[in-house]
């Protein structure tokens, strides 16, 4: 296990918010009123200046609608400290790096904390696959920089906090959308919703191909999300969310040599051909939110969310180099709000608790030049994670804020050996770490703000790590 401490002093707010679509003129031509912007990345909904850290808020305007929709990173493309890679190589899945954490994952992201309408992209053992993320349907993402772990416990160096579209106002809207380009790029997407006195809905649907500007990189893939919205009552709502990802087909292409870029870029490694290197993927996945408000200033919420993933795969080598699992993963997660007053100053007091586990049924194949060939590892990987925490946000004079949180994580690893032909590899063992953050918010104007910021961050190992015996 990882751990690190984080210290960050800013001069002034660093704050950054993309215009957004509902920015309106006002009646009167010189001014323009904008939407209050609020950030619900740190668990519960704040205004920007009023928050210790590094926060970019992006949210969708009328020419994104212009993208073509293919990876993460065109919604947030050029934003301080975050770093983009493998954009288009969709076997090994975009890389995301915040102020260097994430950098050392040799594919997708590692060291980042992700949600999706509330609810955890990221693993209990700190991986995270954006594959069944469509970029098409993000309404707005919330970025932190810097260590979370107080607040969302294992590999939270950085938090990426995405909300989907909406359902919008009117009873019913149809939105589709075509997208052609370059290499055999197609994407076809259906967008539908509308609110009808207490519910709210939307539906969308998307088919993405290409051929690849390089040889042997061809992909295609199938998503689908239903969001449903109930007012409960007058003081709660109900949110379901349903996702299903497909992909039938991944090619990749590999790495070159420099002698081999010179002569040809667009050419696929001999190797990564030979061995008919890709992937195969289906993910369905389920989350329910229900939030309760049972007095002025008092917010109880429960979240749960399961996911199925099947995975196969082809590495360019022989021993091994076939990898399938079936993936299960579930979670619950509680919180309470509680808006009141501390020696007469503004407080918010938060607590909960975090529940996750994770089981992976894995098999290793031998591969021969794309066929399966023998079997050289079976074994179930088991995960499960608790995290209860607590965050105190004080306003302690009129022009400053304390914010003070902690947070103590046990993970516990189970494997258990299914071929015993080399003996039985079998094991578990339990690992805890604390977390804690303090900061400081200095108001200047309303605008600009002094802040100061401790935190402590720390990374576990990943199931993948699993596999380097001993």
């Amino acid at each position: 296990m990882c751990t690190a401490i984080y210290f960050l002093m800013i001069l002034a707010s660093c704050t950054a918010i993309a215009l957004p679509a509902w920015a309106q003129e006002s009646k009167t031509a010189s001014s323009v009123i904008l939407n209050p912007i609020n950030i619900t990345a740190t668990r519960s909904e704040r205004s920007p200046e009023q928050i210790p850290n590094s926060v970019t808020q992006i949210t969708r305007y009328p020419q994104q609608n212009f993208q073509p929709g293919a990876t993460l990173d065109e919604f947030a493309r050029g934003t301080p400290g975050v770093f983009f890679q493998n954009q288009f190589n969709f076997t090994q899945d975009l890389r995301i790096a915040i102020r260097g954490f994430g950098a050392r994952s040799p594919f997708g992201v590692r060291g980042i904390q992700m949600r999706v309408d509330g609810i955890p992209a990221t693993l209990p053992d700190g991986q995270t696959q954006l594959d069944s993320i469509d970029p098409s349907l993000i309404e707005r993402m919330d970025i932190v920089r810097g260590p979370s772990a107080a607040l969302y416990g294992n590999a939270s160096g950085g938090l990426i906090d995405i909300t989907t579209r909406e359902a919008p106002a009117e009873k019913f809207v149809v939105m589709p959308r075509q997208v052609f380009g370059q290499y055999g790029y197609l994407k076809s997407e259906l967008f539908m919703g509308g609110r009808q006195g207490n519910f709210a809905y939307s539906l969308y649907g998307s088919h993405t191909q290409q051929d690849g500007w390089r040889d042997f990189s061809a992909m295609q893939n199938n998503f689908s999300q239903a969001k449903l919205n109930f007012q409960t009552s007058v003081n709660s709502d109900l949110m379901l969310v349903f996702r299903e990802f497909y992909s039938p087909l991944s090619k990749d292409p590999g790495a070159l040599t420099g002698a081999e870029v010179n002569a040809n870029p667009r050419q696929a490694s001999a190797r990564n051909v030979q061995y008919n290197a890709g992937e195969e993927i289906r993910q369905e996945e389920m989350g329910i939110r229900f939030r309760q408000r049972p007095a002025a200033g008092k917010e109880f919420s429960v979240t749960a969310h399961w996911l199925q993933r099947d995975f196969q795969s082809r590495q360019p080598f022989f021993d091994g180099g076939q990898v399938q699992f079936d993936r299960q993963v579930g979670g619950l997660m509680m919180q309470f709000v509680n808006d009141h007053e501390l020696f007469k100053r503004p407080n918010r007091f938060l607590a909960g608790i975090d529940y996750g586990i994770q089981n992976d049924d894995r098999q290793r194949f031998n591969n021969n030049f794309g066929v399966r060939g023998a079997l050289n590892l079976s074994q179930i990987e088991r995960v499960q994670s608790v995290g209860p925490f607590v965050r105190n946000e004080w306003n302690v004079a009129d022009k400053l804020d304390l914010v003070v949180g902690g947070r103590w994580d046990w993970l516990h690893y189970q494997v258990k050996d299914q071929f015993k032909t080399d003996g039985n590899q079998s094991g578990s063992r339990t690992v805890s770490q604390g977390s804690g953050s303090a900061g400081l918010v200095y108001h200047l104007t309303e605008q600009q703000q002094l802040y100061a910021h401790v935190a402590t961050v720390f990374e576990a190992p990943t199931t993948t790590e699993l596999l380097n015996n001993p």
